[in-house]
């Protein structure tokens, strides 16, 4: 990809995430990409966005079609792995969508998103010890959501670590104190630590 194409589709990018908190609406976006598609066949971050928003649409079999054609113009697309692992998993194909996001973290490692959205999938497919690894991964990292101690509290509370679990709903409570569901696993906790 040369330079200015580069510089294009990261003004793109931009202009869609716009779109995409002013309007919200996936038609509108998914044209908008379909008219950088006309000037700009062959670049994969652009079927990326096509998957993206086709994915947005509900149109799966489209959506899959242009994170399989990204691959193919670029093995080491990160982004169409992570994209196709989260509408496969969006559509309840979990060990599909486990292969994708395993691609996508060995290719980037460090991507904190990538490790929480694995560990989500490996907690579907009940993968206790794998997604407690994935969501501790993602805490190392910085996630700033507090999905990943979320994810940890409960699989910590399985276990019957109920201190510890605590300790990491906590951890998720201080990133964000307005998240019912991390109130309910640690009203959860602390009954259980009071004998209930």
């Amino acid at each position: 990809m040369v330079s200015g194409q580069s510089d294009h589709v990261g003004d793109m990018m931009g202009k869609l995430i716009a779109m995409s908190k002013l309007t919200g609406d996936p038609q509108a976006i998914l044209n908008e990409v379909l008219e950088q598609e006309r000037r700009m066949p062959d670049e994969p971050m652009v079927k990326v966005l096509k998957g993206w928003a086709y994915s947005k649409i509900g149109d799966f079999p489209k959506a899959s079609q242009a994170f399989d054609r990204a691959i193919e113009l670029n093995p080491q697309s990160f982004w169409a792995y992570f994209r196709k692992g989260q509408m496969l998993a969006k559509r309840d194909k979990y060990r599909e969508a486990l292969a994708c996001f395993n691609v996508a973290v060995r290719l980037r490692p460090k991507k904190v998103d990538f490790w929480l959205e694995k560990a989500f999938t490996e907690d579907e497919l009940g993968m206790i010890t794998v997604a407690y690894h994935s969501y501790d991964k993602a805490t190392q990292l910085g996630d700033k959501t507090g999905w990943a101690w979320f994810g940890k509290a409960r699989i910590l509370a399985f276990l019957n670590r109920f201190d510890d679990a605590l300790e990491a709903v906590r951890a998720g409570i201080k990133m964000d104190p307005e998240e019912p569901a991390f109130k309910d696993v640690e009203e959860y906790v602390l009954d259980k630590l009071r004998g209930y």
